[in-house]
C-alpha cells in the first residue's frame, strides 16, 4: 500500500509539473498570447521571427500531430522559442500563419520539417 501511495504522489506531481509549464496558445491583431496555470505573456505579433514545422510528429489513435515552433524577440538581440503540437483535423495553423502574413509580414513561415536551426 504505501508504494502504491508513493508512485500515486510522484505520478500526481508529474502531472502538475507538466501542467504548470504547458501553454495555451491565442493571438489577435496584435498580440500572441502564451497562458500556462500561473501567467499570460504577451508577445507582439511584429517581434515574431519564424513559424517553423519541425520534425517531430505523433500519431494518437490514428490522428497525426505535428510540432511547430515559433521564434520571437525578446530584447538585446536574445531570441526565445515556444513549441505547440497541432492536429492535421481542426487545425488552425493555416489561419495563423495568413493573420502574420496580413499582420506581421516580416515573419519566416517554414513548412519544411527539419531541424529548427537551420
Amino acid at each position: 500500500i504505501t508504494g502504491v501511495i508513493i508512485t500515486g504522489g510522484l505520478g500526481y506531481l508529474i502531472i502538475k509539473r507538466i501542467y504548470d509549464k504547458t501553454e495555451n496558445i491565442f493571438y489577435d491583431n496584435d498580440f500572441l498570447y502564451l497562458k500556462n496555470s500561473k501567467e499570460t505573456r504577451n508577445i507582439e505579433l511584429k517581434k515574431i521571427k519564424r513559424v517553423k514545422l519541425t520534425s517531430s510528429n505523433l500519431k494518437i489513435l490514428g490522428f497525426k500531430f505535428y510540432e511547430y515552433r515559433v521564434e520571437f524577440d525578446i530584447g538585446l538581440k536574445l531570441n526565445e522559442s515556444v513549441s505547440f503540437w497541432t492536429g492535421s483535423i481542426n487545425s488552425n495553423i493555416w489561419n495563423f500563419e495568413e493573420h502574420l502574413n496580413y499582420y506581421s509580414p516580416k515573419t519566416k513561415i517554414e513548412h519544411s520539417s527539419s531541424s529548427f536551426n537551420n
